[in-house]
């Protein structure tokens, strides 16, 4: 009896070994591996990438055309290795060909600009012995001549301004550059001049008002040219107050006067003369001698009441004095510490009391006003510094011009002022300078006294003491007063 036997399997390894590779024989005999398909292990890709890494080291490298060539090839070389690798992730791919990319795009401008930048030539193309053609560069002569010619010309110039340059620096040492500097040190001395004037107007050196008027009296009375004389080598203004025995008018009373004295054939001299309140005329001369004359000629006629003018005392003013002072303690410094500006003096011509006090800047200090003798305003003010307790403060000539601060009119202070509303200093209206408009848009001030006066200028603050109005009436407030 026949049996079927079953056939037996190929005799094969239980466990492939996965490091071999099995190859394949071509047609030349040369041994190619096959590719497997188990996964190989990192020992084995590294390997084989070294191997491959090996191999291609014995290739010559391929010569280009040109950077941008090189470059293309390149680029086209990592797209093409990127492809074939499996095991990378398609972000990173996507990276490395954006980054790639713009490298290639970057050397391609690099080129560009290199090209740009290189000055135009002309070529010419030579033959060498192997019947190569090769490129001669050569740079264009007809720029180079330009250039040549320009740079010659830069320096013509150059050599013409180092001329005049040393010319200058000779004729400094000249007696041209002698005269140049001796005009500048002129101009330097009037601008010095100009400065000293400056200062000693601010300091108070420059004759005060009442100092110039005196000096311009005494001229008049004797002709002589006293412009550089001092303070106390004028003279007193003396006065005599007239007034009627009975009820005329002061123009009337003026008119008899003028009769009576008849300066015109009797040759006596008046210096002032004016009307003042109650009816009463004033007449002021520099000298008792003149003064005595009329006053004799006038009480001839008994219808004249003649009175002799009591003078005024000046004043001056102590800046910046503590507030903790007394107007005794201030009046006994002012005698015992200032014994050396007092010492030619007599004990009954050293007179001095405070008249008012008024704020300072510093809330701690405020400005004296003094009445003192004329002798000893001589001395003040000539020193123009004095020594009060333990401060030496600044001394200076006080007018006896009051003005009102609510309607800036003279003659009268803001407690006796009529006015009711306030008068701007700026520019005139009726409100005060802080609220005033055309001073905080900055135009110009005008004058309010000179604007009622009608006389020019008026473009200043009330308060200006060159205001010509107050100029005036500053010399009828100090006409009474004795000022030596």
């Amino acid at each position: 009896m026949f049996a079927l036997r079953t056939p037996t399997k190929p005799r094969t390894s239980t466990t492939p070994d996965i490091n071999l590779e099995k190859t394949s024989t071509v047609a030349s005999g040369t041994q190619v591996p096959r590719e497997s398909k188990v996964r190989k292990s990192i020992d084995q890709w590294e390997g084989t990438t070294a191997e491959e890494e090996e191999r291609g080291k014995g290739k010559e490298c391929k010569e280009y055309k040109s950077r941008t060539t090189e470059a293309l090839a390149q680029r086209q070389s990592v797209s093409k290795h990127l492809s074939m690798s499996r095991n990378i992730k398609g972000e990173i791919k996507t990276a490395i060909t954006e980054a790639v990319k713009k490298l290639y795009e970057l050397v391609k401008e690099t080129e560009a600009e290199l090209k740009r930048e290189e000055l135009p030539i002309n070529k010419t193309y030579n033959i060498d012995g192997n019947g190569n053609t090769r490129s001669t560069p050569q740079i264009d002569t007809e720029k180079l001549e330009e250039q040549i010619k320009r740079l010659e010309k830069e320096n013509d110039r150059m050599e013409e301004t180092s001329k005049q340059l040393k010319e200058d620096i000779k004729a400094l040492n000249t007696q041209q550059g002698n005269s140049i500097v001796e005009e500048m040190k002129m101009e330097l001395r009037e601008y010095r001049r100009e400065e000293e004037e400056r200062e000693k107007r601010i300091e108070g050196k420059i004759l005060t008002y009442a100092e110039a008027a005196a000096i311009k009296q005494r001229n008049t009375e004797t002709n002589e040219d006293e412009t550089n004389k001092t303070l106390n080598k004028r003279g007193q203004m003396h006065s005599i107050i007239i007034k009627s025995a009975g009820t005329e008018t002061s123009e009337k009373l003026l008119e008899r006067i003028r009769n009576t004295v008849d300066a015109k054939n009797t040759g006596l001299n008046v210096d002032k003369i004016r009307k003042v309140k109650d009816q009463k005329i004033v007449i002021g001369c520099t000298t008792t001698e003149r003064l005595d004359k009329i006053t004799d000629r006038l009480k001839t006629d008994s219808s004249y009441i003649v009175e002799t003018a009591i003078t005024k005392d000046p004043l001056v003013v102590l800046r910046d004095v503590i507030k903790a002072h007394t107007d005794e303690d201030v009046v006994s410094a002012l005698k015992n510490q200032n014994r050396n500006l007092f010492k030619d003096l007599q004990e009954e011509d050293i007179r001095a009391a405070v008249k008012y006090r008024r704020r300072a800047r510093n809330p701690h200090t405020e400005n004296i006003i003094l009445q003192v003798s004329p002798r000893v305003w001589k001395m003040l003010t000539e020193a123009k510094r004095a020594h009060i307790d333990l401060q030496r403060v600044s001394v200076q000539d006080q007018t006896p011009l009051i003005q009102c601060s609510r309607c800036l009119g003279y003659g009268h202070g803001r407690k006796y002022c009529k006015e009711a509303d306030p008068t701007c200093s700026h520019c005139g209206g009726s409100h005060l300078k802080v609220d005033c408009p055309d001073h905080t848009v900055g135009v110009p001030p005008v004058c309010v006294n000179c604007r009622k006066a009608n006389t020019g200028p008026n473009a200043h603050n009330a308060f200006d003491i060159e205001c010509p109005v107050r100029k005036r009436w500053d010399m009828l407030a100090r006409s009474p007063v004795a000022y030596c």
